[in-house]
């Protein structure tokens, strides 16, 4: 630098510069009436602003060392302050804002507003938990409410059953208990054990035993009483046709036929001694029935064109029809008029048959 050594600023600047200059810090040199005023040697100028830079370092706040660190990474929000932090730099702010700088001020507006979004978020969370267990609370109260109304339900059914039984209504009162007994869900030992003493009621309110009348050599499927009352036919899996006196219960069965393999259903026509009988062949043979047996009539096979089934006996009335479902298991029905040859066809197995009066 210049300096004019008759100029009043020089005048006034004087003792400062002699003293830098005493530490060597500046250099004078006199060129006639001006004097040269330099730096002592221009290596100086870096170690002065590292030491500068050591001396901001060491005493900046922690908010305006993060601030710029945020401003460096892209202003993430993981960078922000939170907790401690956030409230000392926000005394900062209150004590002494001149000394917050731009980024300063918009790295602490940014924090607040991370802090207001989380405790938002944690008022939500605490509503969210309240509702649920509001809404577990309710579901219990509602099972615990439906449940005793099924406990109500299922004692009244029992009591009504039992009262049935009393009346000489013995099997619609056993057909109740067993209803209620089906219902009952089998981890809960109160109602099965209610459902198990009513049912031992009703049994012991049904009528005695009137007979035993005796038995097939295995499984019976299928029962018919005559138009009379008097005999009772019975049908089994060891494919025999029975039928049993009631007048004398002590008579053995008369064996009607055992030609045929597990007896599925029988029918007995109304009015005539006829007998139609299915089995598990998918057969349904109609039977002319006597005091000493059967006589075959008609029979429907499983799988048989119709031009090769032709009746036995022609003197049956075509209005007179036997009933059967159309395969096995199918919830549908057959009819077959066997005064007519070309209906005797069908397919599969039949659990039931009935007669239709001519």
């Amino acid at each position: 630098m210049l300096t004019d050594s008759d100029s009043p600023v020089y005048a006034t600047l004087r003792p400062w510069l002699s003293i830098l200059e005493s530490q060597h810090l500046l250099r004078q040199e006199n060129t006639g009436d001006r004097e040269w005023i330099e730096l002592s040697h221009d290596r100086l100028i870096a170690p002065i602003q590292s030491s500068n830079v050591r001396w901001r370092k060491t005493h900046l706040s922690r908010l305006q060392i993060q601030s710029e660190a945020w401003i460096r990474g892209g202003k993430p929000l993981s960078a922000l302050f939170s907790g401690a932090e956030l409230e000392a730099a926000e005394d900062i702010e209150k004590n002494s804002p001149e000394s917050l700088s731009d980024v300063d001020t918009e790295f602490l507006r940014a924090s607040q507003a991370l802090r207001k979004g989380r405790r938002r978020l944690r008022v939500l969370e605490s509503g969210l938990g309240i509702l649920l267990v509001i809404a577990l609370v309710a579901v219990f109260q509602y099972r615990s409410a439906y449940q005793e109304i099924a406990r109500n339900q299922r004692q009244l059914e029992l009591v009504r059953a039992t009262s049935m039984a009393r009346d000489g209504r013995g099997p619609e009162a056993l057909s109740s208990v067993i209803r209620t007994i089906d219902a009952v869900d089998v981890g809960d030992s109160d109602a099965r054990f209610e459902s198990d003493f009513a049912f031992t009621q009703v049994l012991g309110l049904q009528p005695p035993v009137l007979a035993t009348l005796g038995s097939h050599t295995d499984l019976v499927r299928a029962l018919a009483f005559s138009d009379d009352g008097k005999t009772l036919y019975s049908g089994g899996w060891d494919g025999s046709l029975r039928a049993w006196p009631l007048r004398t219960v002590d008579s053995p069965a008369g064996v009607l036929l055992t030609s045929m393999s597990s007896i599925y259903a029988i029918a007995r026509h109304p009015g005539r001694k006829l007998m139609a009988v299915t089995d598990t062949n998918g057969r349904v043979v109609l039977w002319r029935v006597e005091d000493t047996g059967a006589v075959q009539v008609a029979i429907a096979p499983p799988l048989l064109p119709v031009s090769t089934v032709q009746p036995r006996v022609t003197a049956i009335p075509r209005r007179s029809t036997v009933t059967a479902p159309s395969s096995s298991w199918a919830p549908t029905t057959v009819v077959f008029s066997y005064g007519a040859p070309n209906n005797l066809r069908r397919s599969g197995k039949a659990s039931a048959l009935a007669f239709t009066r001519p």
